[in-house]
């Protein structure tokens, strides 16, 4: 009767994390949600959870009995060490200390159950008892039925992850275009730079005319050289001022053109601000042709 019982609640313990990791949409939250309600369930030492998982990288989470997060909780070389040499296919018992996944929590044995997914073992969930007494046949079915529900549910949410991290990747690659277009339909000529004076956006604008440079050959390079034939230092200092005050520097420049006349332009060093720590990250110019003016 008692061990009837047993299966009832195993198996509402079951039912219940399944339904939970339903509404589970991210691999770390799936993790966590396994980890925690495993180490209550069999009154563990511990329980961590891992896996490697494609275009995600490693998803961990540990408990300990206090209900306390852990921060080192595993051992990072022995589980790529255990995932790259053949990892056992099924779950079992381990009491060897050398061999235990789970680090700076004490425990006498360690119940390891391999996470299938796709037909491959991408991580475990191992499970810290305090000794042999506390671990029996039917923590280590329970611990099994959790594992395969909890595969099932990480790869999901990595699919659905993966999914949403290429939907903002080309968000942000749409948003980087765009932004290009506008900068190139401006009639002004545009080019910004970092801290280490490297040319990180560089519009048509600077492209045409005779003292133009395609952008290929100015993005990512060293603004002094792509610039060689003004005076470093005066351009140096320029920039140098816009950095350290934070202030817009204006500047009176004059170019010869194709037909030999001359054009004046009005050259505006703007400081780009973090929105976080108010520093000066870039410094954006804008020559602008007041000739006419």
């Amino acid at each position: 009767m008692r061990r009837g019982s047993e299966a009832s609640d195993e198996l509402k313990f079951i039912s219940e994390l399944g339904r939970s990791l339903l509404f589970m949409v991210h691999p770390k939250k799936v993790a966590a949600r396994v980890a925690v309600a495993l180490r209550q369930r069999l009154d563990a030492e511990a329980c961590v959870f891992l896996a490697e998982l494609e275009n995600i990288g490693v998803v961990s989470f540990g408990v300990d009995r206090r209900g306390e997060l852990l921060t080192s909780f595993f051992h990072r070389p022995r589980f790529e060490r255990w995932l790259e040499l053949l990892p056992p296919q099924v779950g079992h018992p381990e009491k060897d200390h050398t061999e235990f996944m789970i680090d700076s929590i004490d425990h006498a044995v360690e119940y390891v159950s391999p996470l299938h997914i796709n037909g491959t073992v991408k991580g475990l969930i191992a499970v810290g008892f305090n000794g042999t007494a506390d671990f029996d046949d039917v923590k280590a079915n329970l611990i099994e039925a959790a594992t395969r529900m909890a595969a099932m549910s990480i790869n999901l949410s990595a699919h659905y992850e993966a999914a949403i991290n290429s939907s903002i990747t080309r968000a942000k690659e749409e948003h980087r275009r765009f932004t290009e277009a506008i900068l190139d339909s401006l009639p002004v000529s545009i080019y910004v730079i970092d801290r280490d004076y490297r040319i990180v956006t560089w519009n048509r604008q600077r492209e045409v005319g005779l003292q133009g440079i395609p952008r290929d050959e100015a993005i990512g390079r060293n603004i002094f050289s792509v610039l060689a034939r003004y005076p470093e230092g005066q351009v140096r200092q320029e920039f140098e001022d816009v950095f350290r005050t934070g202030e817009i520097q204006r500047i009176e420049q004059q170019t010869t053109a194709e037909d030999g006349s001359t054009k004046h332009w009005m050259v505006s060093k703007i400081p780009m601000r973090d929105p976080e720590t108010g520093e000066v990250t870039h410094v954006i110019t804008v020559g602008e042709d007041v000739t006419m003016r």
